[in-house]
């Protein structure tokens, strides 16, 4: 899937929302016979963003800080007039109060009412309703046009992430694997681990915008799973220096392998890693049992050995904290999906 004709499609439909958002909006103010009717069009662009959950924080703040903004006009323009100093005074103070309370995508609508206000002079029940009109007519129309969105898409898009993730992830180990075995040169494998860091920073990203774009009941699901396997690539490519230098130690090479391949086999979305686990802290006990060696070689590529032990645990228990994380519902359906195409949320 080309994820940059994605990206154009979201850029390209934002667009379409935009225009017909404020036209909508502009329709409507002159249906009730609003006086400054385009100024609902342009509340409606300012509203509309890249995702649902922006929108209604937007929505929120732009009403609780109209009513802030029409009080601070009130006595402003009362006390001082209203000439263009007046006004801006009127937006240092509004810009500073935005600043404080986290409001600043507000500070353009309560400019645009501000300047009317200027202009009119007017603070009657009646000025102040058709302003508040406006305000609440342009950001409907904006939360309305945000609940159409391509959700499947955008969730298969993240499963593609996914699966594309966990074939890195596999077939990286295995060549970490090979290359502890044999005198072949593999060091490119460390350059695609740090490719793979950089994919990973865009897709939980990706993860974080379809979290704020949907209303369904596991937001923080994809997000953790690749922050998840961020911090297990990281803990690969901290082997690197341990595996360069186990290559002189064939026999412990081959303990560190077996391991390394028998946790390949089980990269994937649905895995609950306590067999693993297991499977490294039996062979610490076996490491340890094992009597002090009197050569200061063999000495190293035990203690380097384990090392790597401890990593690969660490990188284990990554995913062990990752599906412990999960509710007991989302737990449930982990666990009955098994190889199924991704975790879709059937708790909503």
């Amino acid at each position: 899937m080309d994820l940059r004709a994605i990206k154009r499609s979201r850029m390209f439909m934002r667009a379409i929302k935009i225009g017909v958002g404020s036209a909508a909006a502009i329709m409507i103010a002159e249906f009730l016979h609003l006086e400054y009717a385009s100024s609902a069009g342009i509340v409606a662009l300012l509203t509309i963003t890249t995702t649902k959950w922006e929108t209604v924080r937007l929505a929120w703040s732009r009403v609780v800080s109209f009513g802030v903004s029409v009080c601070m006009a009130f006595i402003l323009f009362q006390v001082f007039g209203t000439n263009w100093v007046t006004y801006g005074l009127f937006m240092f103070c509004i810009s500073a109060v935005s600043f404080l309370t986290g409001w600043e995508s507000a500070i353009s609508v309560n400019a645009v009412t501000g300047s009317q206000i200027l202009m009119t002079g007017d603070f009657s029940i009646h000025f102040i309703l058709n302003e508040f009109l406006i305000v609440v007519i342009g950001i409907s129309v904006a939360i309305v046009l945000n609940l159409i969105s391509d959700y499947q898409r955008q969730q298969q898009v993240i499963i593609n992430d996914m699966r594309y993730t966990e074939n890195e992830m596999r077939r990286t180990m295995g060549e970490i694997a090979r290359y502890m075995l044999n005198d072949e040169q593999k060091t490119e494998v460390w350059n695609e681990l740090i490719a793979l860091e950089g994919y990973l920073a865009l897709a939980t990203d990706r993860a974080w915008n379809y979290q704020n774009d949907t209303f369904v009941s596991h937001p923080e699901y994809y997000i953790n799973y690749f922050e998840m396997r961020s911090k297990q690539t990281n803990t690969l490519h901290n082997l690197h220096y341990q595996v360069k230098i186990l290559k002189n130690h064939p026999d412990h090479a081959a303990i560190a392998a077996d391991i390394l391949v028998y946790i390949q086999g089980n990269i994937r979305e649905m895995n609950d890693p306590d067999e693993q686990i297991a499977s490294v802290k039996a062979a610490y006990r076996l490491l340890m049992a094992q009597p002090i060696p009197e050569s200061r070689e063999d000495f190293e590529g035990q203690a380097v050995l384990y090392h790597i032990l401890m990593d690969t645990e660490e990188f284990l228990v990554y995913e062990k904290r990752f599906v412990s994380s999960l509710d007991d519902i989302h737990m449930k359906i982990y666990r009955s999906q098994g190889e199924q195409s991704g975790f879709i949320d059937t708790a909503k």
